[in-house]
C-alpha cells in the first residue's frame, strides 16, 4: 500500500513539474497571474481590515476568524485553479468540436 502511494506521489510530482515548465514558457503570463492574485488577496484582507477597524464583530465573526476563512478560501481556490480550471475551460470546446469522444476513447 505504501509503495503504491509513493508511486502516485512521484507521478504527481512529475505532473506538477511538467505543469510548471509549461507555465514558465510564458513567463509574462505567469508573473501577471501571480501578481494579480497577490493584489486581489491584499485587497480582500485590506477591505476586511478597514471594516474591522470600525467594528469588533461582523455577523458574529471576529477579525481573526474572517482572516482564517479568507485564508482557507484562497488556498482552496488556488488548489482548484491549479488542478481543474484549465480543463473546465477546454471542456465545452471539446464537446462543441466533437473531440471529447476521441479523448475519452
Amino acid at each position: 500500500m505504501q509503495k503504491k502511494i509513493l508511486q502516485y506521489a512521484r507521478v504527481f510530482r512529475t505532473q506538477l513539474k511538467n505543469n510548471f515548465v509549461r507555465e514558465a514558457v510564458y513567463r509574462t503570463n505567469l508573473f501577471t497571474m501571480v501578481f494579480t492574485d497577490l493584489v486581489w488577496i491584499a485587497v480582500e484582507f485590506s477591505l476586511f481590515g478597514v471594516i474591522y477597524a470600525n467594528t469588533p464583530t461582523l455577523a458574529g465573526w471576529t477579525q481573526p476568524q474572517i482572516y482564517f476563512f479568507l485564508g482557507i478560501f484562497f488556498a482552496s481556490d488556488a488548489i482548484f485553479t491549479t488542478l481543474f480550471q484549465r480543463n473546465f475551460w477546454n471542456f465545452s470546446d471539446l464537446v462543441n468540436k466533437g473531440e471529447l469522444d476521441i479523448l475519452l476513447t
